[in-house]
């Protein structure tokens, strides 16, 4: 009786002849930005762009730097409670995510000219956090319908003569042939595999998403007070990214299914996995600059 334990460990990182783009879900995870400032510009609905005299109008409206009188310093930490609910196959499962971060911390210095024209000269140096990502995410359940293994399976038999339908990755299915989660059969010149073929599925799959990291904006900045009247501002952003996600997927407890052996004919042997574990780490770091001009 032959029984397999199986890992199939996947790590996303630039090596030399492989690179990664951007998807979908990477632009739209890094556009949403919210306005985790300070602490009284959250109390007032983050509504301080228009009204200034606060720091968190560096990454909003710089303009609102003139309205200062004083110079003023900032520390803002942030209390976070992160809940995700996941189901699957009729599976509830709830996760808390509990943790701290500072989300702005700055200086402003102002210079006062009575009786000038030019009544007022601010700059800033400041920092704030637009998002974060902490979150964890768990589902698990019994599949009877299906396993990843029919996903390997379906991959490595799409078409090669068309790039847009290529789904063979050298991070899934070349890892899964490596040790024969899936098998090449040169009569039918496709790939199978005993689990998908016999189709007696019930295996137990847990799936675990921890996400980690956030966005931020180191922002430095200038402002004048023309006559009480008109405010000038400008900012320039250095924006930096920080991401991390490590996804584990399992099966367990595949149902049994026997094989006769090709090197001892008549002799049936088991062939079907005890445990498949499939893991994935992408990690995103990276830097930008803006500008923001604001009157």
């Amino acid at each position: 009786m032959l029984k397999k334990n199986i890992v199939l460990c996947i790590i996303f990182a630039f090596i030399g002849f492989t690179s990664f783009s951007q998807n979908q879900v990477d632009a739209l995870r890094y556009s949403f930005q919210f306005s985790n400032s300070t602490a009284k510009s959250a109390a007032m609905g983050n509504s301080l762009s228009a009204v200034g005299a606060d720091l968190s109008v560096t990454s909003s409206n710089p303009a609102g730097l003139g309205v200062f009188k004083s110079t003023t310093i900032t520390f803002t930490p942030n209390f976070i409670i992160d809940n995700s609910e996941g189901t699957f196959q009729g599976n509830m499962r709830s996760e808390n995510k509990v943790g701290m971060s500072i989300t702005n911390f700055g200086y402003a210095g102002v210079s006062n000219r009575e009786g000038k024209t030019f009544k007022q000269f601010s700059f800033a140096i400041n920092y704030n956090r637009t998002n974060d990502f902490r979150q964890d995410i768990i589902v698990s359940g019994v599949n009877s319908n299906g396993s990843i293994i029919d996903y390997f399976v379906y991959n490595a038999n799409s078409p090669y003569d068309d790039i847009y339908n290529d789904r063979w990755s050298i991070f899934r299915e070349n890892l899964a042939d490596s040790i024969h989660i899936i098998d090449y059969d040169n009569t039918l010149s496709e790939y199978f595999s005993f689990v998908t073929d016999d189709a007696k599925y019930g295996e137990t799959q847990r799936k675990s998403v921890v996400r980690k990291g956030g966005t931020g904006v180191y922002d430095f900045s200038f402002a004048g007070n023309i006559g009480d009247f008109l405010y000038l501002g400008g900012t320039v952003g250095f924006a930096n990214v920080s991401y991390s996600q490590k996804t584990d997927y399992q099966e367990t407890g595949y149902a049994d299914i026997y094989a006769e052996s090709v090197t001892e004919p008549g002799t049936y042997i088991q062939v079907n996995p005890t445990t498949l574990d499939f893991s994935e780490t992408l990690l995103t770091y990276g830097t930008g600059i803006n500008f923001k001009f604001g009157m």
